[in-house]
């Protein structure tokens, strides 16, 4: 019995490292936790033996430490307390679920110092924006809003002096840090990428920023889940449109404009931007291929040929709204140019690298998102290997629309010629075609995935994936 006892507390101690790193990577967020709970069954969370160790952050090994302090107390108490070891030595298989609310205690019982950390930094954040002259320009939506920050802070860099919040601090208090970091004297534009992952994020994270120019990005499912119905996710996205000052002006994506919201109608001064000829920034004589993208922008009586090696449609709609604003505060057309020449994908944003055997790997890791994923899709029908994998995970905090997305996905890919390989067994549920091959794990996933890379052989990585595992897939140069 004492075995069994010590083989509990053994267990509830290993999976408590593995709670701790799913609530590192959701942000600590208990809702995110539940979504992803959720999508990949509780059985495949509490009862895989593979873990992934957390990293080496102060919140965590403050986490770990709470842990391991009341694993030993339940060890200790249980000689102690006939109860609690007949509870450890026969439910033994019940160890997962008790490390799972010893984690769950801890990162509530953490949250109240990070409260009033997150509280003393925005309040500086507050008092270094009384004292700035610099101008913000805020960009949220579903999707596409790092690339159209990116695009903007090389564009933007031509003229001014331009800083920006760093990737990954996008919530409350990673923009509050951002400006303390980046903000000084000379800094003449600010740009803040917002995200949020639930209702009133965007208004913790926003009130008290003063924005001159907005950016409104595609609206799309991401995260539908933590909000529960289209509506809320709108209003979140939308919320800068509110801090924008009687003088500044908004960059709507066209798709998202055409959904009526009545916020739009009465902003100061906006103007749409999108692919078709309704918009009033488009592009025209549009070519792309697997290098490189050309099109003529039209915006304001002025059109101008650019030339990127971006590649895709989406690419260049998420250029549309930082030649818009560029062009609006003086920078010219020539200048526009050649800064979007010099514009590369940045590693993990469908950046293409060397694999095993020469084929061809391309990582598309960050925030993935349905719309991302259909238009990595459409990018990979323009290489010239004969072999095309998509390799995915699944996407989480779907909700409702979870199996409709997919279905748009497994379209998409099977149009394209692209074979999908994944983890995720909605996909295979959804279309039982020799194009869709599931894996129980991301092992097996990767060990068919070796023996398939060739010369003739193109990989999108769409979403989340180990580290460990991309490393193995790009290391031949």
């Amino acid at each position: 019995m004492f075995s069994l006892v010590l083989l509990s507390c053994v267990w509830i101690l290993y999976k408590g490292l593995h709670f701790i790193f799913l609530f590192q990577s959701k942000g600590y967020r208990i809702n995110r936790v539940q979504a992803h709970i959720h999508d990949r069954g509780f059985l495949t969370l509490f009862y895989t033996f593979k873990i992934q160790i957390p990293s080496k952050t102060l919140r965590n090994i403050l986490l770990a430490s709470f842990h391991a302090i009341v694993t030993g107390i339940i060890f200790l108490y249980a000689f102690e307390n006939v109860y609690v070891y007949n509870f450890l030595s026969n439910f033994f298989f019940l160890a997962p679920f008790v490390a799972f609310v010893i984690v769950l205690s801890g990162a509530v019982l953490t949250s109240i110092p990070v409260y009033l950390y997150r509280w003393i930094i925005i309040q500086l954040a507050r008092w270094k924006i009384r004292k700035t002259k610099t101008k913000f320009i805020g960009i949220s939506g579903s999707f596409g809003k790092s690339s159209v920050k990116e695009y903007l802070y090389v564009i933007l860099s031509q003229k001014f002096r331009v800083a920006k919040t760093e990737d990954e601090r996008t919530t409350d208090i990673g923009i509050a840090l951002s400006i303390l970091k980046n903000i000084s004297p000379d800094i003449e534009y600010f740009i803040i990428e917002a995200e949020s992952f639930g209702k009133g994020e965007m208004q913790s994270a926003l009130n008290y920023i003063p924005f001159t120019y907005c950016i409104l990005t595609g609206l799309g499912n991401t995260h539908l889940d933590l909000y529960g119905n289209k509506k809320y996710l709108i209003e979140e996205q939308i919320y800068l449109f509110r801090k924008l000052i009687e003088t500044g002006k908004a960059y709507i994506n066209q798709d998202a404009y055409d959904t009526d919201e009545p916020t739009f109608k009465i902003l100061p001064s906006y103007t749409t931007y999108g692919l078709s000829r309704k918009s009033e920034i488009y592009p025209n004589d549009f070519k792309t291929n697997h290098t490189y993208t050309t099109a003529r922008i039209h915006y304001q009586r002025t059109s101008f040929h650019i030339q990127t090696t971006l590649l895709g449609k989406h690419s260049l709609q998420n250029l549309l709204p930082a030649i818009a604003l560029s062009y609006d505060i003086g920078i010219h057309p020539t200048k526009i140019q050649q800064a979007i020449n010099s514009i590369r994908h940045t590693k993990g944003r469908l950046s293409i690298h060397r694999g095993p055997a020469k084929s061809v790997i391309i990582l598309d890791l960050i925030n993935a998102n349905v719309d991302g994923f259909i238009a990595a899709a459409d990018i990979i029908k323009y290489f010239p290997q004969k072999t095309k994998i998509a390799v995915s995970c699944g996407i989480e905090e779907l909700g409702v629309e979870k199996r409709d997305s997919y279905e748009r996905i497994v379209h998409k890919l099977i149009n394209n010629g692209i074979q999908l390989y994944t983890t995720d067994l909605l996909f295979r549920k959804i279309k039982k075609s020799p194009a869709v091959i599931t894996f129980n794990d991301v092992s097996s996933l990767q060990k068919e995935l070796l023996l398939k890379l060739e010369k003739g052989t193109v990989v999108l990585i769409e979403g989340e994936y180990p580290p460990s595992y991309i490393q193995e897939l790009i290391k031949h140069k």
